[in-house]
């Protein structure tokens, strides 16, 4: 994942980007997604995914399109 405020000037898209390992994947009959956790509210990221299995890593895709956070919500009980 990268926060689009690393982006750099030159328009180079290579450098800035992090590793998130903290990760949970859910998976049902119909559907797989991903939760990450400590995003930022108000904050731009784009994202590129990879899979890890016993050969190694896999190639990693395109960057996503940018993906704005809302702001954060607060638990009320």
């Amino acid at each position: 994942m990268k926060d689009t405020a690393s982006l750099d000037t030159n328009g180079y898209d290579d450098f800035g980007w992090q590793n998130k390992e903290d990760i949970v994947i859910q998976k049902n009959s119909t559907k797989t997604w991903t939760l990450l956790r400590n995003l930022r509210p108000f904050t731009t990221y784009r994202f590129r995914l990879s899979a890890w299995n016993q050969l190694g890593e896999g190639q990693i895709s395109s960057p996503s399109n940018n993906v704005t956070l809302p702001e954060e919500r607060k638990m009320i009980s």
